[in-house]
């Protein structure tokens, strides 16, 4: 329901920066002004601007996806417009109101200032960060980085020393994310060579027929390589729901995943666990919780930590796999040596990234609470605009020494 509120404002924000840019860019290159340039403009403003609504209620197919697609991108570029336009309309409030001291009427502020080379300058600028940034912004979210990570565990992990494990989250499989990133994905995982891949969650964008080819990123995935094999959790996105602007709508019926997704995951052959306890080797214990959020078909109320550490022998270093980190103390409390989550994205997008270190205990990377090691992952994929400005996509790679 979030984006229902949202909407007003985005709607009147975007028609406040087409007004803005056909004032500028009548001023700054004059033939521009004529309603030959302004009325095509403004048609292609406006259909950018309402993509994502008109994809909501198209039926299923390419079209759809195309201007989902669109839409995530638009509101990408209206998060940079308003993080450029934002500190400079402050510092031109200053600067009229230091005129206006100095005997000026706001409205003569405004002309003259309009018809400066500043002015002009400006809007060049603004036009150019917004462009720059969205470009860079979708190239660099679809280039996967590895991130190293390792750490000590005081506990007899029995036959197994150490162990080379892979932690990814947030693939966001859908319209977003498709053959091509999750090939990349698994191509710099198998090179790790990794004991073990552990998935945190959010592996669909909610719905299922937003992939691009189901069949083809099955036999993907199934070409993933671990020792010990892959374990996954879900995560809040995976349930069947529709989504706007990446947010999704209350509805009466039970929130659980799509039974094909159920399916799919089943085909690649993980081991997917809800609030289960699983033994790996008879050497370390995993403990895969379902999403806090929505916990999916089923469970009305996902097993408190406490309920679910009585089924473990705690003799063994005991790892945690939950999509999101919200109960890291009580995890660390309980006994966990390990908790691994996604579900933040490192905020994907700054300035979220500083938000969210505001918000989470851990939003991402390494921390420590108490003896119990937490990391958190950015994520492989894309929730939203499909786009990272000053965070990563991450694949993390973790060496885990049993002491």
């Amino acid at each position: 329901m979030i984006a229902v509120y949202l909407l007003p404002f985005y709607l009147l924000l975007n028609i406040w920066i087409l007004v803005m840019f056909l004032r500028w860019i009548g001023i700054t290159i004059p033939p521009l002004r004529s309603l030959i340039f302004r009325i095509p403009f403004t048609i292609v403003f406006l259909f950018c601007t309402v993509s994502m609504g008109i994809a909501f209620f198209l039926p299923v197919g390419e079209l759809q996806k195309y201007l989902k697609y669109l839409g995530n991108i638009w509101i990408g570029v209206d998060i940079f417009t308003l993080l450029v336009i934002v500190p400079l309309g402050v510092i031109r409030l200053i600067a009229f109101l230091v005129r206006k001291r100095n005997g000026h009427s706001f409205k003569e502020s405004r002309k003259s200032f309009r018809k400066t080379i500043l002015y002009r300058f400006t809007g060049l600028l603004v036009t150019g960060i917004v462009i720059g940034s969205t470009v860079y912004g979708v190239y660099h979210g679809r280039d996967i980085q590895i991130n190293h990570y390792e750490v000590d565990i005081n506990k007899d992990g029995g036959s197994i020393d150490s162990l080379n494990a892979v932690l990814i989250g947030d693939i966001h499989m859908g319209y977003n994310v498709g053959v091509n990133h999750v090939q990349q994905m698994v191509d710099k995982i198998n090179a790790l060579d990794p004991d073990i891949i552990l998935v945190a969650g959010d592996i669909f964008d909610n719905e299922y027929e937003a992939l691009d080819d189901p069949e083809q990123l099955i036999a993907i995935l199934k070409t993933m390589q671990a020792k010990y094999g892959v374990y996954s959790v879900y995560g809040n996105h995976d349930i069947q729901e529709k989504i706007l602007a990446g947010f999704t709508f209350s509805q009466e019926a039970e929130k659980a995943a799509d039974e094909r997704m159920d399916a799919f995951i089943e085909e690649v052959g993980w081991h997917h666990l809800r609030d289960q306890v699983e033994v790996v080797a008879d050497s370390f214990t995993i403990i895969g919780r379902a999403d806090e959020e929505r916990p999916g078909r089923g469970i009305d109320e996902r097993a408190d930590i406490e309920e679910l550490m009585e089924e473990v022998d705690q003799t063994k270093p005991v790892i945690v796999l939950d999509h999101e980190p919200k109960e890291l103390k009580e995890q660390a409390m309980a006994g966990v040596d390990l908790c691994l989550n996604g579900h933040v994205h490192d905020g994907q997008v700054l300035p979220g990234k500083y938000l969210m270190k505001l918000l989470w205990l851990n939003s991402c990377g390494y921390k420590q609470i108490g003896y119990m090691h937490s990391i958190v992952t950015s994520g492989v994929g894309i929730w939203g605009p499909p786009m990272r400005v000053g965070t990563d996509s991450e694949i993390c790679q973790i060496t885990i020494n049993f002491q």
